[in-house]
């Protein structure tokens, strides 16, 4: 029945937001984009994606319990 079924969303965010540079006032750490992306998950698959994620850090030399981002392997800063 797929009333049943259960779903987490992960949730992303990059850049920083800022709405005074949109006034016309330029502060250091703003940008001009702020990017918001989400992935919805089913619970089921939790497990798969658990071994997925750990799979891509054992390939890259990662440690198990720290975080990667994108950013690293685009500015190949990854082994």
């Amino acid at each position: 029945m797929q009333g049943d079924r259960k779903y987490t969303l992960y949730i992303d965010e990059s850049g920083t937001p800022s709405i005074e540079k949109r006034k016309g006032k330029k502060y250091s750490n703003a940008e001009k984009y702020l990017v918001l992306s989400g992935v919805l998950v089913e619970n089921n698959c939790d497990a798969e994606m658990s071994a997925y994620m750990s799979h891509i850090k054992r390939r890259y030399e990662l440690f198990e319990g720290e975080s990667f981002h994108a950013n690293k392997f685009f500015e190949g800063n990854v082994p």
